[in-house]
């Protein structure tokens, strides 16, 4: 009877009331138990704003929580979950399900942020209108070389069109580690002579390498840019 009076009192008091239930140690009533009163009832706000106070510590043992909280507002409302992403306050939540939550829900920074596994990271990657040009430009200087190459061709292969300035982008930015030799390749296996010329057109006025100059004036003539071939030539 106790019990169900506190569940009346928790549904009318909202997460003010159910706040003060678990200042005391120990608590009135346990995390879950109140967690799960506002989710029968589909109190989702107010489930949210309890659980944010209460597992403010950010304790070990309460990460099955922390993921629920990211999994309810996943699944409800995305944009909430982003922002408390955002904050960093928990760092015991399941990682690897809440990436795929992510990126069910459309987050796809926040998805790749999580993911460590080379195969959903190119999943996610290739969706770059979703993605802020400027982030996924920083997020490849996190990536080895081999996964790096491995997304850029990732990225190509889904959607040449789409994604083509955003690669040429990220192989000027990080062509000293990725290889010049291997994103030439890499954008001769697409026959992107654009690619190829806006990438080297980046770099050639600051390289040494013959093999660049050379490509670079290869791929002007293919795209019909001969004024840029005079300019080089002389």
């Amino acid at each position: 009877k106790q019990w169900y009076q506190r569940r009346v009192a928790i549904t009318a008091g909202g997460a003010q009331f159910a706040t003060m239930l678990v200042q005391d140690d120990p608590p009135l009533a346990p995390i879950e138990a109140i967690m799960n009163v506002f989710m029968e009832q589909n109190l989702i706000p107010q489930c949210t704003s309890f659980l944010l106070d209460a597992l403010k510590h950010n304790k070990e043992e309460e990460g099955p929580l922390q993921t629920k909280l990211l999994e309810i507002n996943l699944m409800s409302a995305p944009q909430v979950a982003d922002a408390i992403l955002g904050n960093q306050m928990f760092t015991h939540y399941d990682r690897a399900h809440i990436a795929q939550l992510c990126e069910q829900a459309q987050l796809l920074q926040r998805a790749l942020e999580h993911y460590s596994d080379i195969f959903d990271i190119k999943r996610a990657i290739v969706h770059t209108h979703l993605l802020k040009p400027e982030w996924l430009i920083e997020y490849f200087g996190t990536l080895s070389v081999d996964d790096s190459l491995e997304c850029l061709k990732a990225m190509l292969t889904a959607n040449l069109r789409q994604n083509l300035q955003i690669c040429v982008q990220i192989a000027g930015k990080y062509h000293e580690q990725l290889g010049t030799t291997k994103l030439i390749e890499l954008f001769e296996s697409f026959k992107s002579f654009e690619g190829l010329f806006y990438f080297l057109g980046s770099i050639v006025n600051f390289s040494q390498e013959a093999e660049a100059h050379f490509r670079y004036i290869q791929a002007a003539c293919k795209t019909g840019q001969i004024k840029e071939v005079e300019r080089i030539c002389r």
